[in-house]
């Protein structure tokens, strides 16, 4: 029993955050009164317009996944704007072969004739007077900088003209 603005398993000075039944089968969590949290036996579920942050330190975030589809999926709404996933290293320890973001796909295909992709890009935004930039790559500040580098495969351009 219980509920987000009085927890069954609440705290002496602060009884609306603690943990409560929030339906048959799913623990809620709630903090200031507000359900931020519910865990079932399939999933853990933060509320809608809560953020799920790691402070620093060392943790990770890990997954291992077997099923078929995307492991994990952040869909955009038509009302938002600005930057879906933002990733950032301001790291002065680097080491040699540091990598941001390091996406490896292998294994045997399924079959013959599968086309795989490390990074696949598509821009189809629509606007008059709008710009679509499928990949926009950056290295500046080293003695030696290279926005792409291919070190293995052909490249490929499918355009009338190269800009």
């Amino acid at each position: 029993a219980g509920s987000a603005a009085a927890p069954s398993f609440a705290f002496t000075g602060d009884t609306n955050t603690g943990l409560y039944d929030a339906a048959v089968g799913t623990l809620g969590v709630a903090a200031g009164g507000v359900q931020v949290m519910n865990v079932t036996s399939t999933a853990v579920n933060i509320a809608a317009n809560k953020n799920l942050t790691m402070t620093s330190g060392t943790g990770q975030f890990s997954q291992t996944y077997s099923g078929t589809g995307p492991a994990t999926s952040i869909t955009d709404t038509t009302a938002a704007s600005g930057d879906i996933l933002d990733l950032a290293t301001t790291s002065t320890v680097a080491v040699n072969n540091d990598k941001a973001l390091n996406i490896a796909v292998s294994g045997a295909n399924g079959t013959g004739g599968v086309t795989r992709y490390g990074a696949y890009s598509n821009v189809t935004a629509t606007g008059a007077t709008s710009t679509n930039v499928g990949g926009y790559f950056s290295a500046t500040g080293a003695s030696n900088n290279y926005g792409l580098i291919v070190g293995n495969g052909s490249v490929g351009l499918d355009r009338k003209s190269v800009v």
